[in-house]
């Protein structure tokens, strides 16, 4: 019987600092996305080029993000399906993460200061929950609008401009 009660103790104790973990991590991050534009010489970079250079704006504004744990701290985020090369854009975006809350408005400047022309930052959002990927996306060709779900197989050839997503 002794050991029984040993046991189980250990596993009561085992589970609420499982649970001590799944709360706190919850609570600790915040999720941040920045919606901008891609226009100008940018419709001719491609999509890795674009997100480097918004993570080197982002270093650059001193800005507190989640970063890897690893020897080289990489920080941690999540981008918008790639844009196609001769498409400019209204609505791409990118995820960070943040262990505190963080003011949209400081964001939002910091990050102005640092965005290259072309690439101008529309909004910030900043919330606790985890933001929807898309599902599909909305172009606009020559006057038309043709709804893309991901993963259908339709393709639209550049020009052209991606108006919003699908979510």
């Amino acid at each position: 019987g002794f050991c029984l009660i040993n046991l189980s103790l250990y596993h009561l104790e085992f589970w609420i600092v499982i649970l001590n973990l799944l709360i706190l991590s919850d609570i600790m991050n915040y999720t941040i996305r920045i919606v901008y534009s891609k226009e100008g010489k940018f419709i001719l970079f491609g999509h890795l080029d674009t997100i480097d250079l918004i993570l080197k704006a982002v270093r650059r504004a001193d800005l507190d993000f989640v970063t890897g744990q690893g020897y080289k701290r990489k920080i941690k985020y999540s981008a918008a399906p790639a844009l196609s090369l001769g498409f400019s854009s209204d609505c791409e975006f990118i995820d960070f993460y943040c262990e505190k809350n963080a003011n949209k408005n400081r964001i939002f400047g910091e990050l102005s200061k640092q965005f290259p022309a072309g690439l101008d930052i529309k909004e910030v959002i900043v919330t606790e929950l985890k933001l929807r990927q898309p599902i599909g996306c909305v172009y606009e060709k020559e006057g038309k609008t043709i709804t893309v779900r991901f993963g259908a197989g339709v393709r639209v050839s550049p020009p052209g401009r991606r108006i919003s997503f699908i979510f």
